[in-house]
């Protein structure tokens, strides 16, 4: 760079100088006015800085006019131009955020200080400036170069192309913001002159040192009056206003004309979950998503209409709507003109989330649940004390806390952590979505959880978690899936699980070709035993055959409990049938040695059958058929003994299952009929009472005998059904005698299964009440089996009974259990020595002294006997010797149809009353 050598001649006493420094002081003021009134906005801060650039120029050219060294001036001038170099870029970066807002492109600036940059640099290495002498002191002097050249285009593309720009934006837009870009445009056009005016003259090495003074000093006053009044109203958030925005608690939003965002309150940031650097310099429809609001919107704002407690919608920054009641009013300029919008929006959510969690609060502390509820961006608005104990959080430390603490606390407690992290990381990205887990705790206890959406008035506010305990549930079901398969008794697999293993081992015996055998064992005289001695030792009982019968088998054997004193056993793998025969007896002659349980001591025996894969069927339905069918035939031989399946035994359970058919049918169609065996007093060998007798006459055979059919009906159910006909029709035949004038007393027998069911006693009294007849003249006959198998249940019914006034009979008496010291307890009016005694008492001097101690007996409790099948004369006079009072049997008379009965009575015989 040059310097002149000689030194201003006859420089004149001016006020240039100081001018000069008067308006570098301007500049710097007029910067820093704007700046303060809104030092955040970055229009201010690029103002100033532009300012405060072209005010150090200034202050370069006045230190240049001031000295008489041309070394110094030239100094000064030198750095004055760098400097001057740097205000076109800010010029050109001032007038991009003033048209685009913050949302200019940020490359641009990036571009036009990068070349700015590349400009002074060109002018530092070889443009050379020098100082001239002139009138007022040295100024700026250039000589032609290359790069001078260079230089001076870029100053005219970057300088002059903001105003065209400038130029442009005002004529499309109108009203106040198209005054301001007027006024902007003036300025800019004016330093762009001046600046012109100003090389041209150098090239003549004629300065005119006011218009290089008076350009940026106009410049930036004019740009600085259109900044303070048209743009500072609504950009002009000074510090006080900013303090009082951030304390209000209602969210407040500044936005220019187009839209863009300019300033938010610390409400609105804490609302929609932005920070401000964020939001600051977006479009307002980012955030409000409503056409009523975005129709005022859009640039130029000639008139706003009123817009007061607008119930809308804002999206925060997660996309979640959030309710706010918005009133919009219009931010003025000096100049009375719209210059932007206020937007001040009360949270309704929270308001709408508090009435929601009131109506929440009285149910949830109610419940067994751990429930959390959280708002849409993770802040715990509720959570009731079953949560804390559930999760055993420390004391006073939910204060303050958010989801994330929660969840960190819970995941702790969580043996598979990241499948809980999963479901938290799933619902924060779809808040839409529905969330369900099993979480398994390091405690052993079990947690289900599932969260749902929380909404109000349809309006997404949050999620809701629920948290339950299912550790006894998943053991109850732990425990139901074990008794689905085992019994809970005895620990033995059941029917299901025995059924599965019988499939798979005849699978397996098919592939191997080998023998299998199923064995099917019913313990005999269960019930007995269990009513008599109580239920706990039958179930201890229970245990201790199945454990007997496990030490008897193989491990490869499965041992099932398929009903209450049934036991089925699989056997695979067998060599040749006969070993299961011996398995079998093996099993028997072990359930045989007596169990002592509870201080007593029992014998088992049991009914087995058993049958063969492949000789008795290939599916598992029909081999545990035939075992069962087996184990009935063993059963019909007395028990304690085991057979072997034989087809023809299927025979028989055909005609069984017809002979079920028919009996259930025969009811329906009256084929019952009732005959009539008479009792005979002893003393005059007249007819005193008759026992009824059910015989079946079936259309194909003709007449049926009850021992081929009762027990039948007894098994099958229908026993209560055919008891209460026989006794009806027994009542009414007896009742229709009586009124004939023949005073007899009819017996009829009563079952086990009658005697169990709970309205018999009912029953009895209807069909007396129907009848008519005298209850005296109705006896009850019951077998001393029934009797002492349900000893107190049957007591009880016969005291009922005997309230009604019917007469009581032990039927059969001498072939069961009891004594005449314990009929003593019993309502009982009559014995009927059983046929087996009477048949032989003229033979077996045994037989004659039981009967003749019964009778005996039987005087002394005064009680009325009753010799059942007697035959032959010398029967009935030991009977008479004995004083029996009254005998039955083919001696005198068989069983008699009714007709044939009453042709009896009609003989002529002179009757007794029944006393």
């Amino acid at each position: 760079m040059g310097v002149a050598k000689n030194c201003p001649e006859d420089k004149q006493v001016s006020l240039v100088p100081a001018i000069v420094l008067i308006s570098a002081i301007v500049v710097v003021l007029v910067g820093n006015f704007v700046y303060y009134q809104n030092m955040k906005a970055l229009l201010n801060r690029v103002f100033a800085l532009m300012a405060g650039v072209w005010a150090v120029g200034l202050f370069g050219t006045f230190m240049a006019l001031q000295t008489n060294d041309a070394a110094t001036a030239s100094w000064w001038l030198n750095w004055t131009g760098f400097l001057w170099i740097f205000t076109i870029s800010l010029r050109a970066h001032f007038v991009l955020i003033f048209i685009s807002g913050a949302n200019y492109r940020k490359w641009i600036a990036e571009a036009l200080y990068g070349s700015a940059l590349v400009a002074f640099l060109l002018a530092i290495t070889s443009i050379p400036f020098k100082a001239v002498p002139s009138a007022f002191g040295y100024t700026f002097g250039l000589s032609t170069s290359p790069s001078l050249t260079v230089l001076n285009v870029w100053t005219l593309i970057v300088g002059v192309a903001p105003a065209a720009l400038l130029i442009r934006y005002s004529l499309k837009t109108i009203g106040w913001r198209r005054s301001e870009a007027t006024l902007l445009a003036i300025a800019l056009s004016l330093s762009i002159a001046t600046g012109l005016l100003d090389a041209l003259t150098r090239q003549f090495n004629q300065s005119i040192i006011e218009i290089s003074t008076l350009g940026p000093l106009l410049t930036i006053v004019l740009m600085g009056y259109a900044l303070w009044r048209y743009e500072l109203p609504i950009l002009g958030l000074n510090d006080s206003g900013s303090d009082i925005l951030s304390t209000m608690a209602d969210s407040v939003i500044l936005v220019d004309t187009k839209g863009a965002i300019l300033n938010v309150n610390t409400a609105t940031k804490d609302l929609l979950g932005y920070r401000k650097e964020l939001i600051v310099g977006k479009n307002i429809d980012v955030i409000v998503d409503d056409e009523v609001v975005k129709n005022i919107l859009p640039t130029p704002l000639i008139d706003v209409p009123s817009l007061s407690n607008y119930d809308i919608s804002y999206r925060t920054i997660e996309g979640y709507s959030v309710s706010v009641i918005l009133s919009v009013t219009a931010a003025k300029d000096r100049a009375g003109n719209i210059a932007g919008l206020v937007l001040v929006a009360k949270n309704m959510t929270e308001h709408q989330q508090a009435k929601a969690v009131s109506l929440m609060e009285s149910t949830i502390e109610s419940t067994d649940d751990g429930i959390l509820v959280i708002d849409f961006r993770g802040k715990v608005i509720l959570l009731n004390e079953q949560l804390k104990q559930m999760w055993q959080f420390p004391p006073n430390t939910l204060s303050a806390k958010d989801e994330k603490w929660i969840f960190k606390h819970i995941n702790e407690q969580t043996k598979k952590a990241s499948v809980f992290l999963k479901t938290v990381e799933t619902v924060r990205l779809e808040p839409e979505t529905r969330s369900f887990d099993i979480l398994e705790l390091s405690d052993g206890r079990i947690i289900e959880s599932y969260s749902v959406p929380r909404r109000f008035e349809d309006k997404l506010m949050g999620r809701v978690w629920n948290f339950r305990d299912i550790t006894n549930r998943r053991k109850a079901e732990k425990t139901i899936e074990y008794l689905a398969y085992y019994d809970d008794l005895t620990g033995l697999p059941n029917r299901h699980l025995l059924k599965d293993r019988v499939v798979q081992a005849l699978r397996f015996a098919e592939e191997h070709k080998e023998i299998l055998a199923i064995i099917d064992l019913d313990l005999d005289h269960f019930k007995l035993i269990n009513d008599a001695l109580g239920r706990d030792i039958g179930d201890q009982w229970l245990r201790e055959v199945a454990k007997r019968i496990s030490e008897q088998t193989q491990k490869t054997a499965t041992i099932s409990r398929v009903g209450p004193d049934e036991f089925n056993l699989l056997l695979p793998g067998l060599d040749r049938p006969e070993d299961a025969g011996e398995i079998t007896q093996n099993i028997l002659t072990a359930l045989s040695k007596p169990f002592s349980l509870m201080n007593q001591e029992i014998t088992g025996t049991a009914s087995v059958g058993i049958c063969f894969h492949p000789f008795d069927g290939n599916e598992a339905e029909i081999l545990l058929g035939n075992a069962s069918v087996a184990m009935h035939r063993a059963k019909q031989k007395g028990g304690n003994n085991y057979q072997f399946f034989e087809p023809s035994m299927n025979a028989e359970i055909i005609d069984r299952l017809t002979l079920e058919n028919n009996l259930t049918r025969a009811l329906a169609q009256n084929e019952f009929v009732l005959y009539y065996q008479p009792l005979m007093d002893v003393k005059d060998e007249k007819i005193v009472g008759a026992e009824a007798l059910v015989r079946w006459h079936e259309p194909q055979k003709g007449l049926t005998l009850p021992g081929d059919f009762l027990q039948l009906a007894e098994e099958t159910g229908l026993m209560p059904s055919l008891g209460e006909w026989i006794m009806r029709t027994a009542c009414l035949q007896n009742k229709a005698w009586q009124d004939a004038g023949f005073n007899l007393r009819m017996s009829v027998n009563l079952s086990n299964s009658q005697l169990n069911d709970p309205g018999f006693v009912a029953m009895v009294k209807q069909i007396l009440i129907e009848t008519q007849l005298d209850p005296c003249l109705l006896e009850l006959e019951l077998t001393e089996t029934i009797i002492m198998e349900n000893a107190e249940e049957i007591a009880v019914i016969l005291f009922k009974l005997k309230e009604l006034g019917v007469q009581m009979a032990v039927d059969d008496f001498g072939t069961g259990y009891s004594s005449l010291s314990s009929l003593k307890l019993y309502p009982v009016d009559t014995l009927k020595i059983d046929k087996s005694f009477i048949s032989d008492m003229t033979i077996n001097p045994d037989s004659a002294a039981i009967v003749t101690a019964t009778l005996s007996l039987a005087r002394g409790l005064n009680l009325r006997v009753i010799a059942e099948g007697v035959e032959t004369e010398d029967q009935f006079k030991s009977l008479r010797a004995g004083r029996c009072e009254i005998v039955q049997g083919y001696y005198f008379h068989p069983a008699l149809p009714a007709d044939e009965f009453e042709h009896e009575l009609n003989s002529g015989q002179d009757f007794q009353k029944v006393a």
